[in-house]
């Protein structure tokens, strides 16, 4: 936990109060706005992306606030659990303090871009989407995350013109329109894309699956633990597994 944050509770106490208000905030809004108080799975999940959307903006006030009062881009990262770096990718543009102390980095001490890479996840789970997009950029060295939700929006999005061609595409097997498995038969037989790393981040366990993955040229497979802690040392093995590959599969 930051240093700024002393609490009488634990760490999983916390998160465990925090589960119960967004789950109760969930349930209220619901009522109100949908008038669903017997809801199924796709309004809760509509509910929660509001919630995190609305967690998000409510987040860069208050980091415009703390800037504005004193604080700087460690601070900010250390109380959001993050890497200096990408409190200034999450928040650029922030005006500080004058005190030095609190000024953002000088312009001659940018943040390194030595060994960082971009990468197209294929996850349509809302919570799980942002947890490794946090963990990648927060635990690893992935200068920029474009999430996608099924298998056609990333051919989509590989194959436009506009698009940054990513150094390394992770994709969930269980993604809705073009599953996960027939996105890796589709990247296998497009010459313009199948030589780019894939990394399979999925629940699925069964060997068939293992098996699929690694005929259709995934090049590593990764089961989603169910603990937070565990999931982003997956994020950091898919990181490590980027780095580590051979200079000619990352290329």
């Amino acid at each position: 936990m930051p240093r700024d944050f002393a609490s009488a509770l634990t760490e999983d106490e916390i998160a465990r109060l925090a589960d119960a208000a967004v789950d109760d905030l969930a349930r209220r809004l619901a009522d109100r706005v949908f008038d669903a108080g017997d809801a199924g799975a796709l309004t809760r999940l509509r509910i929660l992306a509001y919630l995190g959307r609305a967690v998000e903006r409510r987040a860069a006030g208050e980091a415009a606030v703390a800037a504005a009062t004193g604080a700087n881009y460690p601070q900010l990262g250390e109380a959001w659990w993050m890497s200096r770096q990408a409190a200034r990718q999450r928040w650029p543009g922030l005006v500080f303090a004058a005190t030095p102390d609190s000024r953002p980095l000088p312009e001659d001490d940018p943040p390194s871009t030595a060994g960082v890479y971009d990468v197209l996840l294929v996850e349509d789970d809302l919570a799980d989407g942002f947890l490794i997009e946090e963990g990648l950029r927060t635990q690893g060295r992935a200068r920029a995350v474009h999430r996608v939700e099924d298998g056609a929006a990333a051919m989509d999005y590989l194959r436009a013109a506009s698009s940054t061609r990513p150094d390394l595409i992770v994709v969930d097997l269980n993604v809705p329109r073009m599953s996960g498995r027939e996105l890796l038969t589709a990247l296998n037989d497009d010459p313009n894309v199948r030589a780019i790393p894939v990394v399979v981040l999925t629940n699925s366990t069964a060997p068939a699956d293992v098996a699929m993955a690694f005929d259709l040229q995934a090049n590593a497979y990764v089961t989603k633990p169910a603990r937070a802690e565990d999931f982003l040392s997956a994020i950091r093995g898919i990181d490590a597994f980027f780095h580590d590959a051979p200079a000619s599969a990352a290329t």
